[in-house]
């Protein structure tokens, strides 16, 4: 759905680059680069200018909806777990207050990320953004835990003392859940703060990798064939990628599910 949305706020030119892109044709200067294209779909979304309100507010009704997003994820994994998650989910969500400044922060990390991109588009270039991007969104994650869990020790349990001493422990119990930690030591979820963090990291890798995938595909005549009635490279490049990267998750969520159930049944 979300690639469908971006489809619709591509013009002429910037679907045709990544058209461009995703079939292995030289790129034509006329109508800009791949990675050009997908700069303009952050500032057709969020808008050109980051320091105004109407940025703020779609990116902190982004933050909403990725918040959103973890929750349901976490609750299909783990059914049971609603009444533990709803004991601090009044706590959280008075949280997820300062959380908005820092996904803010993210999501101009980003759109950085991506423009930097439009410069120079070469795949080493691109991975090693995305790998910095991501490192960069681990720390800010890291940091969000930090200052909620300072917050939580000077308002509510009393800690005034030492409330970064206390923030500290708190995120090394975090990362104790490795490798998907989700709750700290006093039980509250800030896995759900920590991984809305990565959501806008999340889409650029899609968009990367699930055109790594087509431009693989494209090179493969037998398998191209089969992918041709599933996706149309002209008309709807960024719903191709979209498909692509469904199918891709779909398989991850089938590998972690049969992961799961033959540990189940190994304890």
């Amino acid at each position: 759905a979300g690639f469908e949305y971006f489809e619709e706020m591509l013009n002429s030119d910037g679907k045709k680059a990544i058209s461009t892109w995703l079939k292995n044709h030289p790129q034509d200067s006329s109508v800009g680069n791949w990675s050009g294209a997908f700069s303009g779909l952050i500032d057709n979304v969020f808008g050109t200018n980051p320091r105004s309100l109407t940025f703020f507010l779609r990116s902190s009704v982004a933050s909403v909806i990725a918040v959103a997003i973890v929750v349901t994820g976490y609750l299909r994994f783990h059914p049971d777990s609603f009444g533990d998650l709803d004991s601090s989910l009044i706590l959280l969500s008075v949280l997820s207050v300062p959380n908005l400044v820092f996904d803010y922060a993210s999501l101009l990390v980003s759109r950085l990320i991506v423009k930097l991109m439009v410069r120079n588009a070469s795949p080493w270039n691109v991975i090693g953004l995305l790998l910095l991007d991501s490192l960069l969104k681990c720390i800010g994650a890291t940091l969000v835990i930090f200052v909620c869990s300072a917050i939580v020790n000077t308002t509510v349990e009393g800690r005034g003392a030492h409330p970064l001493t206390g923030a500290f422990g708190t995120v090394v119990g975090f990362y104790r859940g490795l490798p998907f930690p989700f709750r700290s030591g006093n039980g509250l979820a800030y896995g759900i703060f920590f991984y809305a963090s990565f959501f806008t990291s999340i889409w650029v890798w899609f968009y990367v990798v699930g055109g790594a995938v087509i431009k693989a595909l494209v090179k493969t005549t037998t398998l191209w064939r089969s992918a041709l009635q599933f996706i149309d490279l002209d008309g709807a490049p960024l719903k191709s990628i979209g498909r692509v990267v469904g199918v891709l998750l779909y398989i991850i969520y089938a590998f972690i599910f049969a992961v799961t159930r033959i540990a189940g049944s190994w304890s």
